[in-house]
């Protein structure tokens, strides 16, 4: 466990490897609402950070969170099942979001 959070402080310790700095996280009232009503059991485009641990599975587009327990790139594979899906606020990420979840 100490290892995993020194390697995820050396990779945050230069700003300049952060791509985004858009808080993705949802309010856990609003997870559980999706849980209980929409049988949503899964996250995808989250992070090690503002993952919700209410879900078994989660997704990044960080291929180094896997050292967290996150899987990789969520547009990789097809959706299968109910899952959150909350991207960044960039256009292209929400149409490419949207356009995967759909087809």
């Amino acid at each position: 466990a100490k290892l995993k959070l020194d390697c995820f402080k050396a990779r945050h310790k230069d700003k300049r490897l952060i791509k985004d700095s858009f808080l993705r996280a949802l309010p856990t009232h609003i997870h559980t609402v999706l849980k209980e009503w929409a049988l949503v059991t899964q996250e995808k485009m989250a992070s090690p950070l503002d993952h919700n641990p209410q879900y078994q599975h989660y997704w990044s587009t960080d291929p180094r969170d896997t050292l967290f327990g996150a899987h990789h790139n969520s547009l990789s594979s097809r959706f299968s099942g109910f899952s959150v899906c909350h991207p960044i606020y960039d256009e292209n990420a929400v149409t490419q979001a949207l356009h995967h979840s759909i087809y």
